[in-house]
């Protein structure tokens, strides 16, 4: 007989949405394993960095993959398959693909296509996020559509921000390229032949991000303005779902002694009045 499993692990398989999501996760643990042995068995300095930073990366991953379970484990937060997959996929692209098998510096556009797409998956999170908490209100309330874009927008750019925030602390303690203040390479590892830009082109590449996570973020709020103010289902209306917390709801057995309980305490009360 086949022995069930309990525990994180088994809420981590659970909730990953198919087969293709559990592909992307073995990859990434074989990459995982595959770098770390690399970095035990290299003997240039250079290669055990590049080694150890691939093999962070997909540690980090495997950290994005497991999230979508913490955050139904935690917050009972119920997360459509679509979303999630979507999720991961984004990030596959962006750390697997894009730090790891380097496509940062084989393909130009990389970066940039990433931070288009990251502006409108967060813009999208937006408008998901305001009508999760609206629906959750005791109060519905009735905010303008135009409030809500520019919130939307508000909140992709301020992700976007954080995010160069990140990249500028990596850069500074680690020694990474991943700002792109580098002539030589498009990559996030630097080399030994490293060639630096300066003045306008070195802050180039934050700005050309920051720029496209805004126009992604814009595209989003005006489909999203335009949905709220001809009142149509669709992305304006989605919202997450919240599980029921087991431990906090009374057993059956419990239930129904209270429900006795009730009635015959309104019997008795219908017996002293006559």
């Amino acid at each position: 007989m086949k022995r069930k499993e309990t525990g994180f692990f088994a809420r981590l398989r659970t909730h990953m949405p198919d087969r293709f999501q559990k592909t992307i996760f073995w990859i990434t643990v074989l990459l995982f394993i595959s770098n770390v042995v690399s970095a035990i068995l290299a003997d240039e300095q250079q290669d055990v960095s590049r080694f150890i930073f691939s093999a962070f990366s997909c540690f980090g991953m495997l950290v994005v993959i497991a999230l979508p379970a913490l955050a139904t484990r935690f917050f009972r937060v119920k997360i459509p398959r679509v979303i999630q997959l979507i999720y991961v996929v984004f990030a596959f692209c962006g750390i697997v693909l894009g730090d790891v098998i380097n496509f940062f510096d084989r393909f130009k556009y990389w970066d940039a296509i990433l931070h288009f797409i990251s502006g409108v998956l967060l813009a999208s999170l937006g408008f998901i996020l305001i009508n999760t908490l609206n629906k959750a209100d005791s109060v519905s309330l009735r905010i303008s559509p135009v409030y809500v874009a520019v919130s939307v927008v508000c909140f992709a750019v301020t992700g976007g921000v954080l995010w160069e925030i990140v990249e500028y602390c990596f850069d500074d303690l680690f020694g990474t390229n991943m700002q792109t203040y580098l002539d030589s390479t498009t990559g996030s590892l630097v080399d030994e032949n490293a060639v630096y830009l300066v003045g306008h082109e070195a802050l180039k590449d934050t700005m050309w991000d920051l720029m496209l996570d805004a126009a992604g973020a814009i595209i989003v709020a005006v489909y999203g303005f335009i949905e709220l103010k001809h009142e149509k289902k669709g992305m304006t209306t989605a919202a997450f779902e919240f599980e029921n917390d087991p431990e906090k709801e009374p057993a059956e057995s419990e239930k129904a002694p209270s429900e006795a309980g009730e009635i015959a305490s309104v019997e008795e009360e219908d017996r002293s009045e006559v």
